[in-house]
């Protein structure tokens, strides 16, 4: 299935379609004895040499293969459809300047270039007076006016073409990139990730907008529509384009025939200048908007932290959006592989997707294969009794691929590349949450950040750590992992070490001030018995117990063999992804 893609990779590859083969090795040429070392999976994509000195390995990339419509270029289009247009305030000009054309019955069709290739076509049909389109089968996702992109600093956003047209004829596109999603808005509460592919696929170009001003159709999809856009886009440069009361999207303003279409055209530009631009935080006061939200939290209560899905747990620690929480422990305790397994249960229950900035776990098909191994609860290595097979590890795969997305600097401290601080971390945070939505962070650990002490390391903390409390507001969940200075870690009177707690982090005070939630993750008899997989996890500072938890402390077990923690609940074990149905859903009140 591989074999042109293993070609590309210099592989004097069998030309096979399947199965698992053998060839000489590019980067080390099968040593001197031209050995063909090099494994080929056919199925999977990966090769790897197993010769010591040599080691290459990786996937082979296979590029999605898009279908590309042909550009037939029938932009002289017929009466009735330019009368159409004309019905609803758009001029055969920018007809021509968008390029839409229409097809052999006449059905008008919405043309997506990137550049001058047509990516996509979007036909509209009407049957029996009802309007329904259809995209090319097996075509690419891009925004509807793409090229109006290049060299701008601000950009529109509307729901459908004909609203891009709107605002074409509206005379702004100098100024303004002016785009549509491609599928309309979707229903209220479901997940729009597919719905949204073609801001996935441009969001590299999006990256470089400035402004957005969002124009979604003012109805309940609409609404939750222009949300999701802002929350992916980054609420910080988003402002909201009103229209008139009783108007349900831009083309309807150049409808208004009690009106010249110069004073509709004026209507829209007015309301492009007074966009109101999305809250992000700052100064408030006691409004109406305000009012309600203090009248619904007195009806309903607040809302409560999210489940990490341990029933015990629970009672002590959720997560909350906003918050930021810290987990430290002993070197060797097993926090890191604790907080990876809260992270599987709320992409596994919950669809959460994860940025995750781990530089200790690197290659990063190592720290790939630690999820998958939680997931499945088997182990891929080879000589494993209770081995995963082939099957459900590249389902776990897919799995993992469309949850987590690891952020890791090549950087070489030799070089004048700049190693990893927060603000290229948080770069690239932001960025995956505009391309694939995701909706928390891991930076473990917090020792192999770059930190510019140019002042005392108290300051800097509270600086820092001020700053990464703004920007986590937007995630529902950002996790922190520090280290216990070695100095500090102590032994009780029978060998064994004592919890630490925030104070014996370096700048301790500052970590206890400015955290949320601080987590503690212990092996109370590693010493004495360090195959004993006891595990306490310790709750040590919650600062909104009323919605997120209390103080305490929650003894799991880990089994090594599964890489899976289990509650102790009274002589037997309790793990959510192996009791599904058992474990406290977001939806649950929670039990404190």
């Amino acid at each position: 299935m591989y074999y042109n893609e293993f070609v590309k990779l210099g592989i004097d590859a069998p030309n096979v379609t399947q199965g698992k083969k053998k060839a000489i090795c590019p980067k080390c040429n099968g040593g001197s004895k031209n050995e063909k070392s090099l494994r080929l999976y056919y199925e999977s994509g990966y090769y790897q040499c197993h010769r010591a000195t040599c080691g290459w390995r990786g996937f082979a990339s296979k590029k999605k293969e898009y279908t590309r419509p042909e550009w037939k270029n029938n932009t002289t289009l017929p009466s009735r459809t330019v009368k159409w247009f004309e019905d609803r305030g758009i001029s055969q000009k920018t007809l021509k300047s968008a390029n839409v054309s229409v097809d052999e019955k006449g059905n008008i069709e919405f043309n997506y270039f990137r550049g001058t290739e047509l990516i996509n076509v979007k036909t509209r049909y009407e049957i029996q007076g009802n309007k329904t389109f259809k995209q090319v089968a097996g075509a690419e996702k891009i925004v509807y006016n793409y090229n109006s992109l290049e060299g701008k600093k601000k950009c529109i956003i509307v729901e459908g073409e004909i609203d891009v047209l709107s605002w074409i004829e509206a005379g702004v596109s100098k100024e303004y990139g002016i785009i549509s999603v491609d599928q309309g808005a979707g229903v209220v509460g479901s997940n729009l990730g597919g719905k949204l592919d073609c801001i996935k696929t441009c969001a590299i170009e999006l990256d470089e907008i400035d402004e957005f001003f969002i124009c979604t159709d003012k109805d309940a999809p609409g609404v939750y529509l222009q949300t999701e856009l802002a929350r992916r886009l980054g609420e910080y440069r988003c402002s909201v384009i009103d229209l008139p009361k009783g108007i349900k999207d831009s083309n309807e303003v150049l409808q208004q025939k009690e009106f010249d279409k110069s004073a509709r055209i004026q209507t829209l530009k007015l309301q492009l200048k007074n966009a109101k631009p999305v809250d992000v935080g700052g100064i408030y006061r006691l409004d109406i908007d305000t009012k309600e939200t203090m009248l619904n939290l007195y009806d309903n209560g607040r809302e409560k932290g999210k489940s990490t899905h341990f029933k015990k747990l629970d009672t002590h620690f959720t997560f909350l959006k906003g918050d930021v929480t810290l987990f430290t422990g002993i070197p060797g305790m097993g926090k890191s592989q604790f907080l990876r397994q809260l992270m599987v249960n709320k992409s596994y229950f919950d669809s959460w997707k994860w940025a995750c900035f781990v530089p200790e776990d690197f290659p990063a098909d190592y720290f790939f294969e630690d999820l998958v191994h939680i997931y499945t609860g088997q182990s891929s290595d080879k000589e494993a009794k209770d081995r995963v097979s082939k099957e459900d590890f590249i389902s776990a795969m897919d799995f993992i691929s469309d949850h987590f997305f690891l952020i890791y600097s090549d950087a070489n401290p030799k070089t004048s590349m700049s190693l990893p601080d927060n603000k290229w971390i948080n770069e690239r945070i932001r960025f995956l949450k505009l391309k694939h939505g995701i909706n928390a962070y891991v930076k473990d650990p917090w020792n192999k950040i770059a930190h510019n002490f140019q002042y005392r390391e108290d300051q800097y903390l509270a600086n820092e750590l001020t700053a990464e409390g703004y920007f986590a507001k937007q995630f529902d969940a950002a996790i922190y992992v520090a280290h216990p200075v070695g100095t500090k870690i102590m032994k009780n009177k029978e060998g064994e070490y004592k919890v630490p707690g925030p104070y014996d982090i370096s700048g301790g005070s500052m970590w206890l001030n400015m955290m949320d939630n601080i987590l503690t993750v212990h092996r109370p008899n590693k010493v004495g018995l360090p195959n004993d997989r006891t595990v306490e996890i310790h709750v040590q500072k919650i600062r909104k117990k009323k919605v997120v938890g209390k103080e305490g402390a929650v003894d799991f077990f880990f089994d090594k063999y599964k890489s899976r923690y289990y509650e102790d609940h009274n002589s037997h074990t309790y793990n959510p992804m192996e009791d599904e149905g058992k474990s406290i859903s977001d939806d649950e009140d929670l039990p404190f």
